[in-house]
């Protein structure tokens, strides 16, 4: 009977079909193979290379408790076996390039934390403005070495007399040594100040304008 081509074994398929087909080289192979139906049983023949001589259904035997597989049903088809491996093949490749991935930005995000220190500061100082433009007066902090700028309503940091109060807590790479103050009120900037310098521990710095 020759060799069982790899085709003649699929265990997902639901009706046994006995086969007689020649290989390239003539050699003829016969034996029981399964398919859903009988076309699909000739295509799957026909794919694997073969020439089908002869494919006659065979009569289902019972299936009760005591049934066990024949020889021809219990592995899986070579072509759904070669397909599967594929997919698990391509869902292993998935995991663990998600794997380094979440690697990669763990081990930046710690890089991150290093290099990143917390900067606490306090600033204050006194600012003019007419009673009727405070509601619309803002403070801009200007922080060169870090780069970076912070914005206050004067309403919201001063306690009426003129007198502002900040407190800033924020990450960066550069320590901050210097910075600058800057009044706009209703969207126009009015007075600027010079650079003033950051110091102590926490930082505290002092502008007036």
């Amino acid at each position: 009977m020759g060799e069982e081509p790899p085709f003649s074994r699929n265990l997902f398929a639901v009706a046994r079909f006995r086969f007689k087909v020649a290989d390239a080289a003539g050699k003829v192979r016969s034996g029981v193979m399964t398919a859903p139906d009988l076309e699909s049983a000739r295509r799957t023949a026909q794919a694997n290379g073969f020439k089908v001589l002869e494919l006659t259904p065979v009569a289902e035997r019972g299936r009760g408790a005591s049934y066990r597989p024949g020889p021809g049903e219990r592995f899986e088809s070579w072509e759904r076996s070669r397909a599967w491996r594929g997919v698990f093949l391509l869902l292993a490749v998935l995991g663990l390039a998600w794997a380094v991935a979440s690697g990669v930005r763990s081990g930046a995000a710690g890089s991150k934390a290093k290099m990143s220190p917390t900067i606490k500061l306090h600033l204050s100082g006194t600012v003019g403005v007419p009673e009727g433009q405070r509601e619309n007066a803002l403070l801009i902090f200007y922080f060169p070495e870090v780069p970076m700028t912070v914005s206050r309503r004067l309403v919201d940091v001063s306690d009426g007399s003129g007198k502002y109060s900040v407190d800033l807590e924020f990450e960066a790479v550069r320590k901050p040594a210097h910075f600058s103050l800057t009044l706009v009120v209703d969207g126009k900037p009015l007075a600027q100040t010079p650079q003033r310098a950051l110091t102590g521990d926490p930082l505290q710095g002092k502008a007036d304008l």
